[in-house]
């Protein structure tokens, strides 16, 4: 992407044309992750000083004197500050309560020029690290939309907004990734678009476009976790056959299903959370329609925040899981006793 030639922005720049692009996104990232209950986007009034502005709010009418704490951290947000306090009592519709407060600063042309600031119930400190991460992506995807509006693109990439839209939606993680897979396959023209993750040291197909049933000891489904094992063994994004743009990789299971599906071209790209591989997303389509480098790095963006997302989704659904395990253990103890569960 061209950098915004100096003509166009200076120290005079104003940020109201951006009200609009800053709604639309802020209402998204509220609706997609659960249990916020405020959001708000405070900007410079231009870059030439330091006077703040809320430019929006989720919900839209926010009490001025909740508005007034939230300019304070913002203030806070733009000054530096490492205090920021982690949590706010304040009355957000349901009396006065305890809310963790996250907070980003929000950069533009290399300078920054705002804060965002989110109110949401109180987590878990593993649940706080998944959640943050996921605000940190929505951040950088509203810098590159901010960048992108003196570009003449006035609107997020439609692959990555779709496929963001479908990773934080609240359901099964199952079905979640069925529904990334047939939209992946619909949009980009795949044969097969399968999503796997990480149990232990080995890849299991979680999702298959255009098939929500499989049988999960198949062949084909082996070989295909074979190729995403091989991609996240090496932590990088492979493309079949080799692009002289990426960098060199080990590509002989990639070889082998490509060769069994009529020299498929192929994509695979991990995925992970901040700490630790969660799976990999693997793509197929005709030899002659090999994957363009713009799809490559609209995959690849778009796989960050899925990491962020089934990394939260697949613990919350586990920790559910033990606890039905738990309570059943407890309630046929007394009659099979402990030594037989």
């Amino acid at each position: 992407m061209t950098q915004p030639s100096s003509e166009k922005i200076n120290d005079n720049t104003s940020f109201q044309a951006f009200v609009p692009a800053v709604s639309r996104w802020l209402a998204w990232q509220c609706e997609m992750i659960s249990e916020v209950k405020i959001g708000t986007v405070f900007l410079r009034s231009n870059t030439a000083n330091n006077n703040l502005k809320m430019f929006a709010s989720w919900p839209e009418n926010v009490s001025d004197s909740i508005e007034g704490k939230l300019y304070d951290l913002a203030q806070d947000v733009i000054d530096g500050k490492n205090n920021i306090m982690p949590k706010m009592t304040c009355d957000a519709g349901q009396g006065d309560m305890v809310y963790d407060t996250t907070t980003l600063p929000l950069h533009y042309n290399n300078k920054v020029v705002g804060a965002v600031i989110f109110l949401q119930s109180v987590r878990s400190e593993d649940q706080k690290k998944a959640v943050f991460q996921l605000f940190q992506w929505g951040c950088a995807l509203l810098e590159s939309t901010l960048t992108d509006m003196y570009e003449e693109q006035h609107k997020f990439h439609p692959l990555v907004t779709d496929l963001a839209k479908l990773a934080l939606q609240d359901a099964p993680v199952a079905l979640i990734g069925h529904q990334i897979c047939n939209l992946l396959a619909q949009q980009l023209g795949c044969k097969r678009v399968v999503l796997g993750t990480m149990q232990g040291l080995q890849v299991h197909t979680l999702a298959l476009s255009n098939q929500l049933r499989f049988d999960t000891r198949a062949s084909h489904i082996s070989e295909m976790e074979a190729v995403m094992e091989e991609a996240l063994d090496q932590d990088q994004a492979i493309l079949y056959p080799k692009s002289e743009e990426m960098f060199s990789s080990v590509t002989q299971k990639h070889q082998t299903l490509s060769a069994d599906n009529e020299d498929a071209s192929l994509l695979t790209i991990p995925f992970s959370n901040a700490e630790n591989a969660i799976g990999a997303i693997l793509l197929l389509r005709p030899r002659n329609n090999p994957f363009t480098k713009e799809e490559v790095k609209a995959v690849q963006y778009a796989t960050q925040l899925l990491g962020s997302s089934f990394s939260l989704k697949l613990r919350d659904e586990y920790s559910f899981l033990n606890l039905l395990v738990q309570s059943f253990k407890k309630k046929t103890q007394p009659v099979f006793g402990t030594g037989h569960l």
